[in-house]
């Protein structure tokens, strides 16, 4: 714990002559910018492929565990339309442990299917 001190800033913010308030996204936001727009593309197309499928399983009588898996893609697609609001806290949006934990149980959502 010998590198944090009184003047570490926050996870998504950078040591300025003023303190602790730029955001690391602001040192490139165009790149930021593009993270944040295949994010939210990505998990859009996702949540509504998952939406129809679901919707086409339930409709077909399909096997619940089918069922229980779009819900599942669908689930990991939501996550990454709300992390595409603040891609990895770059942009001091959204917490750190919150971004995390969103992309965590994306992870389990995805390796339970």
């Amino acid at each position: 714990m010998a590198n944090i001190t009184d003047s570490t800033c926050d996870f998504g913010l950078a040591q300025t002559d003023d303190g602790c308030v730029r955001t690391l996204a602001s040192f490139d936001p165009s790149s930021y910018h593009t993270v944040q727009a295949v994010y939210l593309g990505l998990g859009g197309i996702s949540v509504a492929a998952s939406i129809i499928l679901y919707v086409r399983s339930v409709k077909h009588e399909g096997a619940l565990l089918q069922q229980y898996s779009f819900l599942f893609c669908c689930y990991g697609a939501v996550t990454m339309v709300i992390r595409g609001a603040d891609p990895l806290s770059y942009g001091y949006v959204i917490p750190r442990p919150i971004s995390a934990f969103l992309a965590d149980t994306c992870t389990a959502a995805l390796y339970s299917v």
